[in-house]
């Protein structure tokens, strides 16, 4: 939203409610997730559920704790693009009970990727885009968007295992929305010179040597 036309005093009030509420959004999206994650490991023990449980938590924890944004998009397409990404992957479904040790490996593989790449991005983490400092240690050496990166590995191993006319479906569109989200993220963190400088040093997004 475009807060020129309010006072410094309404504009910070306004800044902190949206703060607020898209914090409150994300955590309960992510403790359901990890309810849901938790219940699916009762029945049956997954590594890469585990995994994935690890990585819903460590989301969650950093989601309590994260930093005020310098910066944050008002661009009501951004956010709705960043949200719709999100939600989009828990529209995936489980289909049976087969599991082959490729789709397994991928998924481990992903959730490992992702995994890396919350820890190095700490407490910058956030969904819409916005500038919570710069990251580029780490796995953010190899590529710009790390936690992509591993969400497209992790979905193509869920995909092998539960293969779908429906989860082709939601997942290319699911990769659609996040291919045009990382581009709308740069281009509000490309304001910066630092995150310039950044691009030009680390040129891949998602994956060296493809894109």
């Amino acid at each position: 939203m475009n807060l020129d036309g309010f006072s410094d005093n309404a504009r910070q009030r306004i800044a902190f409610a949206v703060e607020v509420l898209s914090r409150a959004v994300l955590v309960a999206f992510y403790a359901l997730l990890a309810i849901n994650i938790l219940q699916d490991m009762q029945v049956k023990f997954r590594l890469s559920s585990f995994l994935l449980l690890i990585q819903e938590l460590l989301l969650l924890s950093l989601i309590l704790i994260r930093r005020p944004s310098v910066s944050t998009s008002d661009r009501p397409l951004e956010w709705a693009v960043a949200f719709a990404t999100s939600f989009l992957f828990v529209m995936i479904r489980t289909h049976g009970s087969s599991e082959y040790l490729i789709g397994t490996i991928f998924s481990c593989a992903g959730v490992i990727v992702t995994i890396l790449g919350v820890i190095a991005l700490n407490r910058s983490f956030g969904v819409v885009p916005a500038n919570r400092g710069i990251r580029t240690g780490g796995i953010y050496r190899l590529v710009r968007h790390p936690l992509y990166s591993g969400y497209s590995i992790a979905s193509i191993g869920f995909l092998i295992n539960n293969f779908s006319l429906y989860n082709i479906f939601i997942l290319v569109t699911w990769f659609g929305f996040q291919a045009l989200r990382l581009q709308m993220e740069e281009r509000h963190l490309a304001q910066t010179p630092e995150y310039r400088s950044y691009m030009l040093g680390t040129r891949w997004r998602l994956f060296p040597g493809v894109w």
